[in-house]
């Protein structure tokens, strides 16, 4: 039952619709907390075990974050609303990076995409100095977190699905195939869907619902950890502050802290601690636990841009037959089919591609914390040898390409060689206050709009204009005015690496140069896979469980 308690909380808190905010084990205020815990969790992503949870958010209940219609609008009231610093290579534009600030996080506000990355894209983990954390090792993971239901047979015949019951297990993260589709729109991926009431299936719905009833586990909301509290190098405790009151209480962990904040939270937490580059640490007055240079470093997303169509003619939204029937347009979200692309894929010269990842000189393109830090340029171009690897192959994608209902047509690079980062610049640990955050971004399409399906809903194209032809005009435009450095998948910041290599956490997922203290999010991935990042978040969560437990 440890295992499986912890399985739920790890998952709740790295990635949390029914109301029941009157449990008691759901606290408001840190006077209600117990002396001592187990395990503490940082991020509302165990028995004889107590555990206690820490989410900055608090419950959602509205109809608005449920219904698949919503996935892709922003739910800015249940997020983080983070400004990174002018990105250089991209105009010296300014961008925003929207993560979830809500019980579930990320899961609970994001476009509902469900899916893996190949093979190949976990095999480099593991190739990186990572036994285990290879495809063998986190596919039985990747079962134990979902459940796929088949759709009924008359839309299996209308739309051609397809699918392999084998690669999935009965966990608690319903996915499937919506029951409807915009026309001409015929083959859509996976969604995490509840497969009667066609609404969201969440963190919240499938890991913290089943087991909020529990004794042993607090869940603490509208609250924020400040600081890790370390005796000698050993974790001990955090301190967690009450949005409310400001109020500042010490929780104390018997055997663990867990870092599960995601890609931004942990690595400012990790800083803020006295966990991080010791430069950085020095020049804020934080006293050094560990000279860690690779906490928020490695920072990667998915850069996109948008070709943006316009239908002179196309199908109405009809909301009336959404409550009654769970069907129409209201319960599809706004993916409906995505394709992964090769570099062999888009370019007949992609062994020319792959070859100038070995001319090019790395330390050009890369953020200052590189060029001052053998470990973390070591780490890099270990990387860099493995995509370039990865560039040759047709199981690897580097460009993503979802398609709906919309007019707009997306094309996100899956394998991008900037490194970004994210850095604290005060000793002020509230979480609404944005780090540094330096993106560094770069690709093209066009040509199916005139498609007979597509010609049949009046394309016409908008941005950037039928007049933007040359690779001079393309790349302007792209750079100007079309990339955006995020698709909200951000990661790798406490990367899971060997030490030398600028490493952040060891396989176990615990913290080098530290005793109790792991990280269980996006972070650890020392390379962004090639999918939308839920679903391997979902598995890491499963896998840190087992680690905890000692059965792995």
């Amino acid at each position: 039952m440890l295992k499986k308690l912890l399985a739920s909380l790890l998952s709740l808190a790295a990635v949390a619709q029914s109301s029941f905010s009157e449990a008691s084990n759901i606290k408001r205020h840190s006077t209600e907390l117990d002396d001592e815990y187990d395990f503490i969790i940082v991020g509302g992503g165990t028995s004889n075990t107590r555990v206690l949870v820490v989410e900055f958010g608090d419950f959602d209940d509205t109809w608005d974050t449920a219904l698949p219609y919503n996935a892709n609008n922003l739910q800015r009231r249940l997020m983080f609303n983070m400004t990174a610093v002018p990105t250089a290579g991209l105009g010296n534009r300014t961008f925003p990076l929207w993560i979830g600030a809500t019980v579930g996080g990320g899961s609970t506000v994001n476009g509902m995409a469900f899916e893996r990355g190949s093979k190949a894209d976990y095999d480099a983990w593991e190739e990186l100095g990572n036994p285990s954390w290879g495809w063998n090792g986190l596919l039985p993971y990747f079962k134990k977190s979902t459940t796929f239901t088949p759709p009924p047979l008359e839309y299996v015949a209308r739309y051609n699905y397809t699918w392999d019951s084998a690669a999935y297990g009965k966990g608690p993260i319903q996915v499937g195939f919506p029951s409807w589709q915009w026309p001409n729109v015929d083959t859509p991926p996976n969604r995490c869907m509840g497969k009667g009431s066609k609404s969201r299936s969440s963190a919240r719905t499938g890991y913290f619902n089943p087991a909020r009833g529990r004794a042993n586990l607090d869940l603490l909301t509208r609250h924020y950890v400040s600081k890790i509290e370390f005796k000698g190098n050993a974790a001990v405790g955090v301190q967690v502050v009450s949005r409310a009151t400001g109020k500042v209480a010490l929780a104390r962990a018997k055997k663990e802290v867990i870092m599960a904040a995601g890609a931004v939270n942990t690595a400012r937490t990790l800083q803020l601690s006295g966990v991080g580059p010791a430069p950085l640490l020095r020049s804020l007055g934080i006293k050094t636990v560990v000279d860690a240079p690779g906490v928020g470093a490695n920072f990667q997303d998915h850069p996109w841009f948008s070709v943006i169509l316009q239908y002179t003619s196309a199908s109405p939204v009809n909301p009336n037959i959404l409550t009654p029937n769970r069907t129409g347009s209201l319960t599809l979200s706004h993916g409906k089919n995505i394709v992964f692309l090769s570099l062999s894929d888009l370019t007949t010269d992609y062994r020319t591609v792959a070859a100038s990842l070995v001319k090019q000189d790395a330390t050009a393109y890369l953020p200052p914390t590189y060029r001052s830090n053998p470990a973390l340029l070591s780490g890099l171009l270990a990387q860099r040898s493995i995509l370039r690897n990865r560039y040759l192959r047709r199981d690897a994608d580097v460009v993503e390409m979802p398609f709906g209902g919309s007019a707009s047509v997306v094309s996100a690079i899956q394998k991008p060689l900037s490194r970004g980062t994210i850095f604290i610049n005060s000793t002020d640990p509230d979480p609404v206050l944005s780090p540094v955050i330096d993106f560094s971004a770069m690709t093209t399409p066009r040509r199916y709009i005139a498609s007979r399906s597509l010609a049949t809903l009046g394309l016409v194209e908008l941005s950037p204009g039928s007049d933007v032809e040359t690779d001079q005009q393309i790349e302007a435009v792209l750079r100007n005015s079309l990339i955006l450095p995020s698709f909200a998948h951000p990661s790798g910041t406490a990367a899971m690496m060997p030490r030398s290599l600028g490493g952040v956490v060891d396989p176990r997922l615990k913290v080098y140069g530290t005793t109790g203290l792991r990280v269980v999010d996006a972070s650890i991935m020392p390379l962004i896979p090639a999918c939308h990042l839920q679903s391997t978040v979902y598995a890491i969560a499963e896998k840190a469980a087992d680690l905890i437990q000692g059965r792995c």
